[in-house]
C-alpha cells in the first residue's frame, strides 16, 4: 500500500535497486579485493595522500560491502525483503561463501594500523557469525539445491581465508608478538646448590674457594675488510638480523653476543649495502605486522592455502562441467563465473607474490662458488656441465631470483640542487620505481619561517620526475635489446625516437596546459587588482564610504573565516597544514652516507653498553665536546643551547638558527662573485660532471661546505616536521614543543606583519631577524610567560657566525653533525611501536636511523653484559 503512493520515478528507482542490489554489491566487493591486492603493497612505498586514502577507503569498504551483501542475501532467502525477487535461491546460496572469501581479505593487507591487530577477537566473532549466516542461507536453499557441491567447496575456501586473517591479526597483536619472542625462562646457574656445597666443605675444614670463569667472548679482528653482498645475500643477511632484532618492536633486551656480532658486521658494510640490508629488514617487520605472511609462510599455512586454492578450482570445475544451468538467469550465471574466475585470478596473484617474496629468497641455499655478476651468470651455469642435475637446477633457480631482486635495488639518479646562486651542485636522489620500492624514499619537511609567511614549500633537489626517469630507463633497455638482436643500426636511432615521439610531445602538452592556465589567470589577477585599487580610491573620498567599506570588509572577513572556523571545529587544521606547508624531498645517497659515517664513528667508542647508552643519550653535547675540535672555548658557549634547555626547545632553537644562516648564505651566494668562481667552489669535492654518471667514484667523494649546508637544512626541516606533524611519534621527547612552536609563530607573524613581509620574502625576513639588536637576553625583557624562542635562536645564529668569522669553526659541518645527533637522540627515545606504525605509511628516515643505531650497538636495549658466570668450586689439598 505504501509503495503504491510513491511517485513513478521513485518506483522505478526502487525496482532497479531491488533487482540489482545484491548483484551490484557483490561485484563491488570483488572489485575492492582486486584493488587491495594490487595497491595495498604501495602504502609502504609512498606517502602520497591520494594513494593512502584510496587504500584506506578500500579497506573499510571491503568489510562493509561483504557484510552488507551477506545480510541482503539472507534477507532475500527468508522472503521478508521482496519475495518476488528474480534471484535464484540456489545461486544466492552459492554467492554467500564468496563473501566469506572476501572478508578473509587479500594477503597484502590485514590491518591498517597496529591497533587493528588488537581487535583479532572481534574478527574471530565475525568469522563465527558470518559462517553461521552463510550456512543459514545454504540451509534455506535445501533440499533441492543443484549447487550444493560447489557451494560447500567455496564455503571451505572462505572459512580458511577468513581464519587466516583472524590468526594473522592475533599473531601480530603486540602482546602475542612479545610472547612469541620470549625464550624459555632462565633461572641461571644453581646458586643455592653451589653455596650448600661450599658451606659443607668449609664446615669440614677443607680449603675451598670459588673460581669465577667468565663466558668466553669472540674476539674481533684487528683489520676489518669491507663485505660485499649480492642481492640474495642482502635478503638473507637481513632475514638473519630480522629474526634477532624484531624484538625491538616490543622493547625486548639483547645480549652482548648479539650486539657484538651485529656491530662487527655493519661496521664492515658500505653505506649503500647497509641501507639495502635495513630496507629489507624493515620490510620483514612491516609484513609480519600488517599482512598474512606469518600465517602463510609455514608448513601448516602452505597446506591450508593449497586446500583453499584446490577448493576454489574444484568449485569452478563442478559449476562448469557438472551443473545444469538451465533455468538460471544468464546475467546471474555471468556474475557467478566472474566471481569464480576473480577468485582464481586473485589467488594466482597471491601465489606469484608469495613465490617471489623476500621470505622465499631468505630460505634459498646459494652454491658457494656462485657469482651474481651480470656477465658471469650464464658462464657460471654453463661451465658446470659435470655437476649433478639438482645443483644445476638450484643454480638456475637462484639466478632467477637474483635477476628479480636487481629491480629492487636502490636506483640513484643524479639531480641538480635547486639553488639561486650561479654554481651547479648535484646530489644523487633515490629513484626506484614504486612497484619495486621497499619504502617511500622521501623526506618531509616543515619550516617555521615559511609557515609564518604562508609560503609554499620548495624541494631542495630538482628531481626531473618519474616520466623522464622511466623514459630514460626504457630507452636504455630498448637499446640493449637491439644490440642483443644484432640490430645495431637501430640502436643509434632509439634515443632520438623516444625523444621525438614520446618525451617531447608529453612535455609540450604539459607546457601548453600550463601556459593556457597562465593566460587565464593573468586577466583575472589584473581584474582583481584593478577592482581593489578602484575600491580603495573610492573609500578614501568620504567618511560614509569609509563606513560602508569597513562593513563590507568585516562581512568579507566573516565569510572568509567561516570555513576556517568549521575546519577548526572538525579538527582538520593539521591535515590542511600538512597539504599546504609540508615539503617533500627525495632521499639522497650523500645524506645517508653522512649519517652512516657519523654513527659508525660513534660506534667505535661504544665498546661497552654503558658508553653506548651515554652516546645514545647525547643530544648535541657529544658533538660540542668532541676532542677533535680545536675550538673548545667557542663550543662551550654553545653548550647552554643544548644542556640548559629541554629537547623540544633545543630543536626549535637550532632549527631557526639553521634557517637564518641558510638564507643568509643564499643571499650572499646570489649576489656574490663571478660564475667561474662559483663553479670552482664545487669542482673539488662536489658531484662529478655529467659525462661521468656511470662512474661510482661519487659514492666515496669528500663532502664540502655546500653538502653540509644542505644536510643541515634537510634534517632541520625534517625534525620540525616530526615534532609538529608527527606528535604521536615524538610524544616521549616532545614535551611542550607544540606550545613553544605556536608562541614562536605568533611572535614571528607579528614581526613580519609590522614589516609587511610576504610569502616571497623569506630571505629578507631572515635578514631582518638577524638585524635585530640582541644585546639584552629576551627573557630579561619579556619574562618567561611566552615560550617563544625566536630571538634566542637569533642570538645562537649570530654566535655561530662569529665563530666562523674568527676562523675557529666551520659552522655548517658543526650544524650538520649537531642535527644527526639530535635525530639519533629522537630515534633512540621514540616508542618502538611508533617506528613500526610508520612502516605502513611510507616509512621514515628516523626509523632507519633507529635500526642502524641498534645494529651499531648504540642504545639501551643491550642489558646483558656478561652472560652466565661459570663458577667452579675448587677444594685445595
Amino acid at each position: 500500500m505504501a509503495s503504491s503512493l510513491l511517485p513513478p520515478r521513485v518506483k522505478n528507482i526502487k525496482k532497479i535497486w531491488d533487482e540489482w542490489n545484491i548483484r551490484g554489491i557483490i561485484l563491488f566487493s570483488l572489485s575492492l579485493q582486486a584493488l587491495l591486492i594490487l595497491f595495498a603493497p604501495y602504502r609502504k612505498a609512498t606517502k602520497k595522500t591520494f594513494v593512502i586514502c584510496l587504500i584506506w577507503y578500500g579497506y573499510l569498504l571491503a568489510d562493509w560491502a561483504a557484510n552488507f551483501a551477506v545480510g541482503l542475501i539472507s534477507d532475500s532467502q527468508s522472503g521478508r525483503a521482496h519475495p518476488k525477487t528474480p534471484e535464484n535461491s540456489d545461486l544466492l546460496a552459492f554467492w554467500a561463501p564468496f563473501l566469506l572469501l572476501h572478508l578473509g581479505g587479500p594477503d597484502t593487507i590485514t590491518a591498517l594500523a597496529l591497533e587493528d591487530n588488537e581487535l583479532w577477537l572481534r574478527h574471530m566473532l565475525g568469522l563465527i557469525s558470518q559462517a553461521v549466516a552463510a550456512l543459514y542461507v545454504f540451509a534455506q536453499s535445501l533440499p533441492n539445491n543443484r549447487l550444493w557441491m560447489p557451494t560447500m567447496f567455496m564455503f571451505i575456501a572462505g572459512v580458511i581465508k577468513y581464519a587466516e586473517r583472524t590468526r594473522a591479526l592475533f599473531l601480530a597483536s603486540l602482546d602475542r608478538f612479545r610472547d612469541s619472542m620470549l625464550s624459555e625462562p632462565d633461572p641461571g646457574p644453581n646458586y643455592a646448590k653451589l653455596m650448600e656445597e661450599y658451606a659443607s666443605k668449609r664446615e669440614a675444614k677443607l680449603p675451598t674457594q670459588i673460581i669465577y670463569i667468565p663466558e668466553p667472548v669472540k674476539e674481533t679482528r684487528g683489520v676489518e675488510k669491507t663485505i660485499k653482498l649480492n642481492d640474495v645475500q642482502v635478503v638473507q643477511k637481513a632475514y638473519k638480523y630480522f629474526k634477532t632484532f624484531k624484538g625491538l618492536v616490543v622493547d625486548l633486551i639483547f645480549s652482548f653476543r648479539e650486539r657484538n656480532e651485529s656491530r662487527d658486521f655493519f661496521r664492515r658494510l658500505t653505506p649503500e649495502t647497509a641501507l639495502r640490508v635495513i630496507e629489507v629488514e624493515l620490510n620483514f617487520i612491516y609484513e609480519i605486522l600488517f599482512t598474512k605472511v606469518q600465517v602463510v609462510q609455514s608448513m601448516i599455512g602452505y597446506i591450508f592455502r593449497a586446500l583453499a586454492f584446490g577448493a576454489i578450482l574444484s568449485s569452478l570445475g563442478v559449476f562448469f562441467y557438472m551443473v545444469n544451468k538451465k533455468g538460471f538467469n544468464r546475467v546471474d550465471v555471468g556474475i557467478t563465473y566472474t566471481l569464480l574466475l576473480g577468485a582464481v585470478v586473485l589467488d594466482f596473484i597471491a601465489l606469484f607474490m608469495l613465490v617471489f617474496s623476500d621470505w622465499t629468497v631468505a630460505t634459498l641455499e646459494i652454491p658457494n662458488d656462485y657469482d651474481f655478476d651480470d656477465d658471469s651468470v650464464e658462464t657460471s651455469v654453463n661451465n658446470q656441465k659435470k655437476e649433478p642435475w639438482h645443483l644445476k637446477l638450484k643454480r638456475r633457480f637462484v639466478s632467477i631470483f637474483g635477476v628479480f631482486l636487481k629491480y629492487k635495488r636502490p636506483i640513484w639518479h643524479r639531480t641538480k640542487c635547486m639553488e639561486e646562486d650561479k654554481g651547479e651542485h648535484y646530489h644523487h636522489v633515490i629513484a626506484t620505481p614504486i612497484p619495486f620500492r621497499r619504502w617511500s624514499g622521501s623526506i618531509s619537511g616543515y619550516n617555521l619561517v615559511r609557515y609564518c609567511l604562508a609560503g609554499r614549500p620548495k624541494a631542495i633537489h630538482d628531481f626531473t620526475g618519474w616520466t623522464r626517469v622511466f623514459t630514460g630507463w626504457t630507452r636504455v633497455y630498448v637499446q640493449k635489446i637491439t644490440k642483443w638482436a644484432r640490430l645495431d643500426f637501430l640502436s643509434n636511432h632509439v634515443g632520438k625516437f623516444y625523444d621525438e615521439l614520446i618525451y617531447k610531445p608529453i612535455v609540450r602538452f604539459v607546457k601548453d596546459i600550463a601556459s593556457c592556465l597562465k593566460r587565464i589567470s593573468e586577466p583575472v589577477s589584473k581584474l582583481v587588482n584593478y577592482t581593489g585599487l578602484k575600491f580603495r580610491r573610492w573609500t578614501a573620498q568620504r567618511p560614509l564610504r569609509d563606513w560602508i567599506a569597513s562593513k563590507i570588509s568585516e562581512t568579507i572577513l566573516y565569510i572568509w573565516s567561516l570555513p576556517w572556523n568549521l575546519i577548526d571545529l572538525f579538527g582538520l587544521r593539521n591535515i590542511l597544514d600538512s597539504l599546504r606547508y609540508v615539503s617533500s624531498d627525495r632521499f639522497t645517497f650523500e645524506l645517508w652516507r653522512f649519517i652512516f659515517t657519523e654513527l659508525k664513528q660513534k660506534s667505535d667508542y661504544a665498546d661497552d653498553p654503558e658508553t653506548a647508552k651515554r652516546i645514545s643519550a647525547a643530544r648535541g653535547d657529544w658533538i660540542l665536546t668532541d676532542s677533535d675540535s680545536n675550538n673548545s672555548t667557542g663550543r662551550r658557549e654553545l653548550m647552554r643551547y643544548v644542556t640548559d634547555v629541554k629537547y623540544d626547545e633545543s630543536l626549535l632553537l637550532w632549527h631557526i638558527a639553521t634557517e637564518l644562516l641558510y638564507n643568509d648564505d643564499r643571499q650572499k651566494l646570489t649576489s656574490a662573485s663571478p660564475p667561474d668562481q662559483q663553479t670552482n667552489h664545487n669542482s673539488g669535492s662536489g658531484c662529478l660532471p655529467k659525462n661521468e654518471k656511470s662512474d661510482e667514484k661519487w659514492k666515496e667523494r669528500d663532502f664540502d661546505e655546500y653538502d653540509y649546508r644542505e644536510f643541515s637544512k634537510m634534517l632541520s626541516d625534517y625534525m620540525i616536521y616530526l615534532l609538529i606533524m608527527q606528535p604521536t611519534m615524538m610524544s616521549v621527547v616532545a614535551g611542550i614543543g607544540k606550545i613553544r612552536f605556536r608562541d614562536t609563530c605568533a611572535e614571528a607573524k607579528r614581526f613580519f606583519t609590522r614589516r609587511r613581509l610576504g610569502a616571497k620574502d623569506q630571505g629578507k625576513a631572515c635578514d631582518q631577524i638577524l638585524g635585530v639588536n640582541t644585546d639584552v637576553e629576551p627573557v630579561h625583557v619579556k619574562g618567561d610567560r611566552s615560550k617563544s624562542v625566536l630571538f634566542d635562536a637569533c642570538i645562537l645564529a649570530k654566535k655561530l657566525k662569529e665563530l666562523e668569522k674568527e676562523g675557529k669553526e666551520k659552522k655548517w659541518k658543526l650544524l650538520s653533525r649537531m642535527w644527526v645527533e639530535l635525530l639519533s637522540y629522537a630515534a633512540a627515545h621514540c616508542r618502538a611501536n611508533t617506528h613500526a606504525q610508520q612502516l605502513s605509511k611510507g616509512g621514515e628516515l628516523i626509523t632507519f636511523v633507529w635500526l642502524l643505531m641498534a645494529h651499531f650497538g648504540l642504545g639501551e636495549q643491550f642489558q646483558i653484559n656478561e652472560g652466565h658466570a661459570r663458577a667452579k668450586l675448587v677444594v685445595g689439598k
